[in-house]
C-alpha cells in the first residue's frame, strides 16, 4: 500500500490497518509501515485505506479481513460497486 501511493506522489504516515479481536482494538498489530508482525491465519485486521488532503478532502475504503494460508479473506459479502455522487 504504501509503495504504491509513493509511485503517485502520495505518502501515508499513519498506519492502514489495526488487528480487531475480543476488544475493539487488540493492541497486537498495526498495519504500518515499519511493523514487522507476522501474519499468520485466523489473525483478523480491519483494513482502513484513506488520506486527507486537507480539511476538505479525502477519501476512505474500508475493509475487514481474515488472515488466510493464501492471502486474504473478506469478511463481508457486500457488493463492490463504486457509487458515484
Amino acid at each position: 500500500f504504501y509503495r504504491a501511493l509513493e509511485k503517485h506522489g502520495c505518502k501515508k504516515e499513519s498506519r492502514c490497518g489495526y488487528a480487531i479481536g475480543i476488544d475493539w482494538s487488540e493492541p497486537t498489530a498495526s498495519l504500518r509501515d515499519g511493523d514487522t508482525t507476522v501474519l499468520k491465519p485466523n489473525m483478523t485486521f480491519h483494513l482502513m485505506l484513506g488520506n486527507w488532503v486537507d480539511e476538505e478532502f479525502g477519501y476512505v475504503i474500508s475493509e475487514t479481513f481474515r488472515v488466510t494460508e493464501f492471502g486474504g479473506e473478506a469478511l463481508t459479502s457486500a457488493p463492490r460497486k463504486l457509487f458515484q455522487l
